[in-house]
């Protein structure tokens, strides 16, 4: 499980280190489920890719993931801060951005985490 999970902020922070599978993306996407299992925590959060080693995940999974979460109704907007350090991780993250296309949620990427906070710390 190469990747922490920290919710004592105002935001989640999300930090993926060694290899991402799509085992890790599910998992952190169960983390963000309520209870009930049928709507996403209400919490904007930062996913930071930096220390990623390798990805073992493709247009596929990412699709899978979107697909997932694309009914869900949430009350508000959510943000998500992703936070990469080379072209292959934007790549990914960037990949996600496009398919994602659920009109509460925004993905924007960052390579400085101070702008990514800002990002999130924004009032919309």
């Amino acid at each position: 499980m190469p990747h922490s999970i920290d919710t004592s902020g105002s935001f989640i922070k999300v930090k993926y280190w060694g290899t991402l599978t799509n085992k890790d993306i599910q998992e952190v996407l169960r983390h963000s489920l309520t209870k009930d299992g049928k709507q996403l925590s209400l919490a904007d959060r930062l996913e930071d890719m930096r220390e990623l080693s390798a990805i073992n995940v493709g247009f596929g999974e990412l699709w899978s993931l979107a697909v997932d979460i694309q009914g869900i109704q949430l009350p508000r907007t959510v943000k998500t801060a992703i936070i990469t350090g080379n072209p292959v991780q934007y790549g990914i993250a960037r990949m996600f951005q496009a398919i994602l296309t659920h009109p509460q949620m925004k993905v924007e990427m960052f390579s400085d985490e101070v702008e990514a906070d800002k990002w999130l710390s924004a009032i919309d």
